[in-house]
């Protein structure tokens, strides 16, 4: 391969991953449209163009990595090789470093979310906060199974997709123009010294503070205490209150620990997703 066909090469490489990049953000919208969609004939329309989609990206992912393989394999036969010096000392020499080529893209087959979120967006369409933030609840309740404890335990997060943290998120990012939803609190937690997926108590007191959770150093004990209007501080909501813990004793310890378990999961689906 000589440079002028290695540059075309590198020119349709570039050219490929930019298709690859459009026609998988375009997949991510067509599931959540799925995902949303009640109608039947609308819902199957979406799946022949969820499977085109797919196809397509199979196709760009084949061509992407025999191109990588080329270039790969180039570029080891046209490495230079550095003849030793006669009038230098033999010295013990390191064993050769074999470079491993990048791994290809891999499409993985869709993981569609596992509760009904029709009633969430209406909800914040209509900029109905409170309403919207117990229907998150409920939603979060049923994907874990606990609609009849009304609370969480760590072992229940295993029964979420990332699909469902990733919608529930892009609907209240979408609705409230980018002040509330999950990717935003998790973005506040890094800028207050936050560790990714680490839960640290005084760390929560600072996101406490920063997104309205506690007011002049106290929590906000009371569901209705807290600020369901679009002037909320930035992260607000949702709230992870969940009704178990209302009114009882614990429900500090309660609320604490859905953050702590929910953090985690938010690290993991978020971060792949951004």
């Amino acid at each position: 391969m000589n440079i002028n066909q290695r540059q075309r090469s590198e020119k349709q490489r570039d050219t490929l991953q930019a298709e690859w990049d459009l026609r998988n953000e375009k997949l991510k919208q067509l599931r959540l449209a799925l995902a949303i969609e009640a109608g039947a004939a609308v819902k199957f329309q979406l799946q022949q163009q969820i499977q085109a989609e797919e196809t397509e990206l199979k196709r760009l992912n084949d061509e992407l990595h025999t191109i990588e393989q080329a270039l790969y394999t180039v570029n080891l036969v046209e490495s230079p090789t550095i003849e030793p010096d006669p009038d230098t000392p033999n010295l013990v020499k390191s064993p050769p470093i074999d470079p491993t080529p990048s791994p290809p893209i891999v499409v993985k087959p869709p993981i569609l979310p596992k509760a009904d979120y029709h009633q969430l967006r209406d909800l914040l369409e209509k900029k109905a906060w409170q309403e919207a933030d117990q229907e998150t609840v409920q939603i979060i309740l049923q994907v874990a199974r606990r609609q009849k404890e009304g609370s969480l335990k760590a072992k229940d997060l295993k029964n979420f997709s990332c699909s469902d943290i990733c919608m529930i998120d892009q609907l209240w990012i979408e609705a409230s123009q980018g002040q509330f939803g999950f990717s935003v609190q998790r973005n506040i937690w890094f800028s207050v010294d936050g560790q990714p997926g680490k839960f640290d108590p005084p760390i929560f007191r600072n996101f406490g503070d920063s997104v309205g959770w506690r007011v002049n150093g106290d929590w906000l004990r009371h569901y209705t205490s807290l600020n369901f209007s679009q002037a909320a501080p930035k992260g607000h909501l949702p709230s992870l209150r969940f009704p178990h813990a209302e009114g009882g004793a614990y429900w500090f310890g309660t609320w604490q620990d859905n953050f702590k378990g929910f953090l985690t999961l938010m690290e993991d689906c978020l971060s792949r997703s951004s």
